[in-house]
């Protein structure tokens, strides 16, 4: 039974005399253990009976490491420290380790000070009564000494002082339970803010450089920069176009004269002002040159008719006869029709191949309401072979492929 827990009264049903665990003798113990502790006491007297005397140490590992207890022996150090030989402290009740290391000053004036209050309060006995050695007790001494029983310097651990705080009315409007919820939901949702943070930074960035720099003054109705459909033309504006209403009395005044409306060309054609980069950055514009570098636009026919590919080649397309033409378009009718008949096919197979499988799971489910013998039965009508080990039957089944029936079946 793990632990110190009651066994099972299950086990006690049967002889259960021979099993319950007396202790009887327990009184008897107790005696036997204080005569042993009275003859040890005696047996080592005058020294005390704890016996030697050990340091203070840290428990290892983070199970223990908050808790103090008693040593295995005092180290070099903490014996120079108070002044005692490594020689004369085993001879004086000391214990001592000198594989043991002082890894910090705490412990070191802590076992220190230990060591000095033993010394303090220590009585040494003379080896011989009428010779005594320096360091030895007095004759007065002796006759006032007595055995220390219980602990030797037992240590003890000072509680820390209560320090008391005024309550303010911060401290009672504060909600702690909801602090700590309000951290936590801000620790799990850091990560996904920060996404969103990059996400909106991103686009602001790409609206940004879609847009440019320009104005962000709204064009008022009939400006320069409206056109026709009454959106922003901000290559109009930076050219120097006039609003549509002032364009258009300009074109009359322009035709009346039989000049150029633009300016300095013939009549009904209006000349494009060039825009240079000066005056694009004078407006906030932050791009490099390529603005500038649009292809023009081909005014030439295009040529819709079937190609041989030459084009691409940098030769001259040939043009396509009609019958060419309606050949080709037979062909692809043709491989069309064709592609169309072998879809219908296939989807004739699948559909015949999922009645099959329809047709399966409906005799599964019939054949799971008929008994084994049922089963066997209708084997035997089909002229099937059985699987089973049943011999006899498998005889009369044979029996009547050679057309031999039996009374007995």
């Amino acid at each position: 039974m793990v632990n110190n827990q009651i066994q099972s009264i299950r086990k006690y049903r049967k002889k259960w005399q021979d099993k319950v665990v007396t202790w009887f003798n327990q009184p008897a113990r107790k005696e036997r253990r204080r005569a042993a502790r009275a003859t040890k006491a005696a047996a080592v007297a005058p020294r005390p009976v704890a016996g030697l005397l050990r340091p203070i140490v840290t428990g290892q590992t983070v199970k223990y490491n908050t808790k103090k207890r008693a040593g295995r022996g005092f180290t070099l150090e903490e014996l120079k420290e108070a002044g005692i030989p490594a020689k004369l402290a085993p001879t004086i009740g000391i214990a001592v380790d000198h594989r043991r290391r002082n890894r910090s000053l705490e412990s070191l004036q802590e076992n220190a000070n230990r060591l000095k209050a033993y010394k303090a309060n220590l009585v040494v006995f003379p080896r011989r009564a009428g010779k005594p050695k320096a360091g030895d007790a007095s004759a007065e001494e002796l006759q006032t000494a007595a055995q220390l029983k219980g602990k030797l310097l037992p240590s003890s651990k000072a509680a820390a002082a209560l320090e008391k705080v005024a309550i303010t009315a911060d401290m009672k409007a504060e909600n702690a339970y909801g602090r700590l919820r309000l951290e936590r939901m801000n620790k799990r949702m850091a990560g996904v803010r920060a996404k969103r943070a990059a996400e909106a930074a991103a686009a602001d960035k790409d609206a940004g450089s879609e847009s440019g720099t320009w104005s962000r003054k709204r064009p008022t109705r009939g400006s320069g920069a409206m056109s026709k459909k009454g959106f922003m033309d901000p290559l109009a504006a930076l050219s120097g176009e006039d609003s549509e209403a002032s364009s258009s009395d300009g074109e009359e005044e322009q035709q009346a004269a039989g000049g150029d409306p633009a300016g300095g060309g013939p009549a009904g054609k209006r000349q494009k002002q060039s825009i240079d980069l000066e005056t694009l950055k004078q407006h906030g514009y932050q791009g490099g040159l390529s603005v500038l570098f649009v292809p023009e636009k081909n005014d030439e026919e295009q040529n819709w008719a079937w190609g041989s590919g030459t084009a691409h080649k940098g030769g001259e397309a040939a043009d396509e006869s009609f019958e060419e033409r309606e050949a080709n378009r037979q062909a692809v009718t043709e491989k069309a029709e064709d592609s169309a008949v072998y879809a219908r096919k296939a989807v004739e197979q699948a559909e015949l191949l999922r009645q099959q499988r329809r047709e399966e799971q409906q005799k599964l489910k019939q054949d799971k309401k008929f008994t084994w013998n049922q089963k066997e039965k209708r084997k035997r009508d089909e002229g099937k072979a059985t699987q089973g080990k049943n011999y006899v039957e498998e005889e009369k089944r044979r029996a009547r492929e050679y057309g031999i029936v039996s009374g007995f079946d």
